[in-house]
């Protein structure tokens, strides 16, 4: 599965937005399903506000499982919240940190060793 930011679902869409030529080239080179979490959902809808027709292109990516919502419970949010406290000079917003715990659980969910696969998914630095 593919992970995909809040960025790459706007410049999707977002026709004018720099980004969108090569983000719709390179999601149509993507074999693997595609996922992302509400928290990122609901900050690309906001971006794409601007716009009811953008906003149901996003929508209708749902609909259709272009996109998986992938769950988000309460047993996430002690290591969101870490992520937060740790990267907080970055910032590290509940979208971010919400993609990363769902990575993580991603990653134990397919390998009998998560470590190992952590350490190659995920930079070092994301590490806890």
């Amino acid at each position: 599965m593919i992970l995909v930011d809040t960025g790459p679902l706007v410049a999707l869409i977002h026709e004018d937005d720099n980004e969108h030529r090569i983000c719709k080239d390179t999601f149509l080179t993507f074999s693997e399903p595609l996922g992302t979490v509400w928290p990122v959902l609901a900050g690309a809808l906001y971006l794409l506000n601007f716009s009811w027709e953008a906003q149901n292109a996003l929508w209708e990516m749902i609909q259709v499982g272009a996109v998986e919502i992938l769950p988000l419970g309460t047993d996430d949010v002690a290591r969101m919240r870490e992520f937060m406290r740790k990267y907080r000079d970055l910032p590290m917003d509940l979208a971010d940190a919400s993609l990363v715990a769902a990575a993580e659980r991603l990653v134990r969910h397919v390998l009998p060793q998560p470590p190992l696969l952590s350490l190659r998914v995920l930079p070092r630095s994301l590490l806890i």
